[in-house]
């Protein structure tokens, strides 16, 4: 061997030492992070010929005695990957311990001795997660301990793409100005953040801005920070690209054959709607997709994915082929003018909302997009699965994507045993499916719903009969989610929990529910039927009785996040049957029966509310308080922010145009909007009787309008409650009294 030769080996036998070492200390305090107690008994490994060749996943775990009596776990691995899915698996499966969104079930747990060694082989499909909409439902007020926090979650799960729209407002705003567009005027026309995925969409422009000089500077350092740990994590990141909008005065410094007219979108009017588009066809938006681009790659530095949607709830304006054509060549020209290995990241729904994709529109739009330059998302539709439909997209890769809520929505959702057939449909019947994707528009709603996809999907579980999966993975549920008891009660929970019948849901986004608590009051609301209150009430009582026998040992998240989750459902159901009665008494001219019932329908709600206020996780004060911080951080006036939150879980837009959309079941929102609205109402209704005359819906109307708006701009007295373990007593002893006021017998 040559000397050269001999330096050459010497040198990458050093940078790969340095790669292994660098990698163990990015699994040690992950490791820590997780579990703080146990860390120094946990012990990561990874094989070092992983980085000479491309090799199998494969991760292996045992147990051995160090120095004679302290327990060590050992977990080696081909990545980092399959290293954190071996720790996923031994917590779960051999200390009954699972990370949720509130930190571990069991954080005392103990190291569990393996009687062998065990091998597993993860899947290697793309494990998708993230929604641009998440982004102002879930995350726009968070810091970094939140976000640090959120990506070990992810980790977890096994995600190992994930979408994040942090930050780009500066990749947008130095691009505006290179063009010539003035700094003030490129702010203004940034929505405000809690509404930002709108304007980043199109949809939307100047709503609850402007933005100031201080949230860009602080999205730019978390989103570098986001950036980093997810790589380390051996995670894949997906940022958005260049969609083509612009400000009204950068329309005005170019000929306008280079501009196309977006249509206003959900009743906004052109003030905050309606934008300017650069024709995707025309010179002028590879130009100034090329500038951002290199921004983008000179600040945050190349990504695998540029999420690019330009026709998002926004019809194009010519249906030629030779046009739609030219509009996804030229997206993916873009991208690899700058980023040659990039891929275009497309919502499919795009195509399953709008009537115009029809499937040659749909054909033209990919006809010149190489399938090795494109990922679609495909998601939900209410009529069939836009792949099903187009042929896997003619013969283009796409990710099974479930959205399972929208708005943000927290009720209890998703059916397990439809989601997992229609992923092994997929995979069954296209050589294009890629993987799953996980895109709720807001986040750690019914996350166990999550957990059994996510096993399914990472644990080579494909091809295994779901019912026979299931019947086995609910066991393991009931060990790791509900650790203080066991028994048969815990199981009868989880069966309900992962039935057609606890989750209200059809596993594509569409409620069987009607959670009529939570929209404004009228006679003759829609009301699908559903006669599962007594099954809910079933239920709760066996959460009672696991509370009265004083089984649990402590505080446990997930128990408590499941019981309210229920109850809030059955709750609803309450509220119905007595709405429908109470509306039956109005129509009987029936005062006396009509009073009775009023009094149910308010204690339903006050009940709620009572039981959520001593919830951190389902408390309006709580999130508030985040908000109020961020405020701060980012030199925003407090009460501003805190306003825009209050307006978009209620009337989203200033003049409510998408009432309830984003309805949030949380206590003091229950106490100051709900409940005032449902007691306006009532008051109509009480003096239509009392007088004789008819309901005067426009007056109601009036009066509630003040309601809503009143909720957003004044300010209400709330405390984000601390967790106390007597707490459990407390919402017990108040089930109880629900389920004796609405004795479904009577």
């Amino acid at each position: 061997m040559s000397s050269k030769h001999l330096v050459q080996k010497i040198f990458a036998i050093i940078i790969i030492d340095l790669l292994i070492m660098s990698s163990f200390a990015v699994l040690e305090n992950f490791v820590c992070r997780i579990c703080p107690q146990q860390c120094h008994a946990i012990k990561t490994k990874l094989i070092e010929n992983s980085f000479y060749k491309i090799v199998e996943p494969e991760v292996s775990i045992h147990t051995e005695f160090s120095y004679g009596e302290n327990l060590i776990v050992h977990i080696s691995g081909t990545s980092k990957n399959t290293i954190i899915f071996g720790l996923n698996y031994y917590l779960k499966r051999f200390c009954q311990t699972s990370l949720t969104q509130f930190g571990l079930t069991n954080q005392n747990f103990n190291i569990k001795p393996l009687n062998k060694t065990i091998t597993l082989s993860p899947d290697q499909k793309v494990q998708f997660y993230g929604n641009i909409c998440a982004y102002s439902y879930s995350y726009w007020m968070w810091t970094w301990d939140h976000w640090e926090r959120h990506i070990d979650w992810i980790a977890m799960k096994g995600f190992n793409l994930v979408f994040v729209p942090t930050g780009i407002e500066l990749i947008l705003l130095q691009t505006f100005m290179l063009m010539g567009i003035k700094e003030n005027d490129a702010l203004q026309f940034f929505n405000g953040p809690a509404y930002l995925a709108w304007s980043r969409m199109g949809n939307m422009k100047s709503y609850t801005g402007p933005l100031s000089s201080e949230f860009i500077d602080n999205q730019k350092v978390l989103q570098k920070k986001i950036t980093v740990r997810l790589n380390e994590l051996d995670i894949h990141v997906a940022v958005p690209g260049f969609s083509g909008f612009v400000p009204n005065a950068f329309a005005l410094m170019y000929d306008p054959q280079y501009f196309n007219n977006v249509s206003c979108w959900n009743n906004f009017n052109s003030s905050y709607s309606c934008l300017k588009q650069l024709d995707p066809t025309k010179s002028l938006y590879h130009v100034t997709g090329t500038i951002y681009m290199k921004i983008l790659t000179q600040i945050y530095g190349n990504y695998d994915f540029y999420a690019i949607d330009m026709f998002n709830e926004n019809t194009p304006k010519n249906d030629s082929t030779e046009y739609l054509s030219l509009c996804g060549k030229s997206t993916v020209s873009v991208i690899k003018s700058v980023s040659p290995n990039g891929k275009w990241l497309l919502q499919g729904w795009t195509f399953g909302y709008d009537k115009f994709w029809s499937n040659d529109n749909i054909k033209a739009y990919l006809s010149h997009v190489h399938r090795n330059d494109v990922v679609i998302l495909d998601m939900f539709d209410k009529e069939k699965r836009t792949w099903m439909i187009t042929d896997s997209y003619f013969g283009k890769p796409f990710i099974w994507s479930l959205v399972n809520n929208f708005g943000g929505n927290t009720a209890i959702n998703g059916n397990l045993l439809k989601v997992i057939k229609d992923i092994e449909h997929a995979f069954n019947s296209s050589k294009y499916t890629l993987g799953f994707g996980f895109m709720p528009e807001g986040i750690h709603e019914n996350t166990i719903l999550l957990d059994g996809v996510m096993e399914y999907s990472t644990a080579n579980m494909l091809h295994k009969d779901p019912v026979s999966f299931i019947k086995e993975w609910k066991q393991h549920v009931s060990q790791y989610r509900y650790r203080d008891y066991k028994g048969d009660i815990v199981q009868d929970i989880v069966d309900f929990l992962y039935s057609s019948t606890g989750s209200n849901h059809d596993g594509s986004g569409h409620y069987e529910q009607n959670y009529i608590i939570y929209r404004r009051p009228d006679l003759g609301m829609p009301f699908i039927e559903n006669s599962d209150l007594e099954t809910h009430l079933k239920i709760l009582q066996k959460f009672s009785d696991i509370i009265g026998s004083k089984a649990l040992t402590q505080y446990n998240a997930a128990f408590l996040y499941d019981l309210t989750s229920i109850f809030h459902n059955a709750a609803d159901l309450a509220f119905y049957r007595y709405y429908s009665r109470m509306q039956s008494s109005f129509q009987n001219k029936d005062l006396e029966t009509f009073q009775g019932l009023v009094k149910i329908l308010k204690q339903t709600i006050q009940i709620l509310d009572k039981v959520l206020n001593l919830v951190p996780s389902k408390s309006l004060p709580c999130y508030l308080e985040d908000v109020e911080k961020f405020a701060l951080v980012i030199n925003e006036e407090p009460r501003k922010l805190s306003q825009d939150f209050k307006r978009q879980i209620t009337l989203w837009g200033y003049k409510g145009e998408i009432l309830d959309y984003a309805f949030k079941i949380w206590s003091n929102i229950l106490q100051f909007y709900y409940e005032k609205r449902w007691s306006t109402f009532i008051e109509y209704l009480e003096q239509a009787l009392i007088k004789s005359i008819p309901f005067d819906h426009k007056g109601f109307i009036d009066s509630v309008s003040v309601v809503e708006q009143n909720f957003v701009h004044e300010h209400h007295p709330g405390v984000c409650m601390e967790w106390h373990d007597d707490n459990i007593f407390i919402i017990n002893s108040l089930i109880n009294e629900f389920i004796n006021l609405v004795d479904p017998h009577s």
